[in-house]
């Protein structure tokens, strides 16, 4: 039946050791869920240590009763709590950080038993899924949900090495529909620059994000019974955030290996590469709600390491004709602005600044 009504403002919301009820499919008509005040899912009493608790019960966990994210021991017997707030993985965010400038926020979320069941799986799988996966993730992947909206998922997504998106911190927000897991999560990205140009083929400005298990893009599409969080995110990084993005736009894949191929990645990479920075020194002076001493820790450290490699960029041959516009705008516009805001002050120049001299603490 349906999971609430405008006259079931208390309903009971499912216990942590409660086995979850079949749900009768919930039905709309073409216009969707009808217009109401926007479901707040964790403002029925499911904060984020019950959403823990059960979580690591529905997972097997020996141990039991799960700690709050903030605290939780690891494996091997580490502690997640001597290390800062800003290094977690994942993390639920205070009650007083809202979600208010979330691109979802107005979106209605019906909290049915079987959507809390899967937050609260999906809880499991980004922090354990991130921290015990972490050597294998080229770039830092961090992941905040809220206390008083636990269906909205904001993450920041580093581009990896070798990659026009190097050490640049890209943002998209996250919400999990009613009919979530049997329809995909949805995803909103922010281009944090200003301008109509796209700086992926998967990227637009406008916030669309095209992936195929988001079913926006082809391939392998979304599998209600296998498919997580993590999988879009580490798609993201792996399959959008790459080193040559030409070819991810359809009818380019058939000039790779050509010289004509080669030359138009080159531009594609250049101007990628320009707009990442653009972004990042947005980013920098407004982080998103919720991230902003994540943000301050991880430019602390990578900051220096953008202007070293603006730097270095400007060192090296020309790749084509083109690359003289890039070079101008690089070192002319971009590499002022980054000097200025990371370039160490007790430094003998710019380019002996790195990532070890402006601190350790990091995302």
């Amino acid at each position: 039946g349906e999971a609430n009504t405008d006259d079931d403002d208390e309903e009971e919301w499912l216990d942590p050791e409660e086995e979850p009820q079949a749900e009768t499919p919930r039905e709309y008509d073409d216009d969707g869920p009808p217009d109401r005040t926007p479901e707040v899912v964790a403002d029925k009493g499911v904060q984020a240590s019950e959403a823990d608790a059960a979580s690591e019960s529905l997972a097997g966990d020996a141990d039991g009763g799960a700690a709050d994210a903030a605290s939780s021991t690891q494996e091997g017997g580490a502690s997640s709590s001597a290390a800062p707030a800003e290094t977690l993985p994942f993390d639920v965010c205070d009650e007083d950080v809202e979600p208010s400038d979330h691109f979802f926020l107005q979106n209605t979320t019906l909290g049915t038993r079987a959507l809390m069941m899967a937050v609260r799986r999906e809880m499991v799988v980004l922090r354990k899924g991130l921290l015990e996966g972490s050597e294998g993730v080229p770039a830092p992947i961090i992941v905040r949900t809220f206390s008083s909206r636990s269906d909205l998922f904001r993450v920041m997504v580093v581009g990896p090495p070798e990659t026009p998106y190097a050490n640049v911190p890209f943002f998209f927000d996250l919400a999990l529909p009613s009919e979530y897991p049997r329809e995909p999560p949805l995803a909103h990205f922010h281009a944090h620059y200003v301008g109509n140009e796209r700086l992926n083929p998967n990227l637009y400005v406008d916030g669309k994000v095209c992936l195929s298990l988001l079913g926006t893009w082809s391939g392998p599409s979304w599998d209600p019974s296998r498919s997580t969080l993590l999988q879009v995110l580490v798609s993201l990084q792996g399959l959008v955030l790459v080193e040559e993005p030409y070819f991810n736009e359809p009818g380019h894949e058939c000039d790779a290996g050509t010289e004509q191929g080669r030359q138009s990645s080159t531009l594609y990479n250049e101007h990628a590469r320009l707009l990442a920075l653009r972004a990042a020194l947005n980013v920098a002076q407004s982080p998103p709600r919720g991230f902003q001493q994540i943000v301050a820790s991880f430019f602390e450290r990578f900051g220096p390491k953008l202007v070293e490699q603006c730097e270095e960029a400007l060192q090296e041959p020309k790749a084509s004709q083109s690359s003289e516009g890039f070079r101008k705008v690089l070192a002319k516009t971009l590499l002022p602005r980054l000097r200025e805001r990371w370039a160490p002050k007790d430094a003998g120049g710019p380019s002996s600044s790195g990532p070890e001299s402006a601190g350790t603490r990091g995302a």
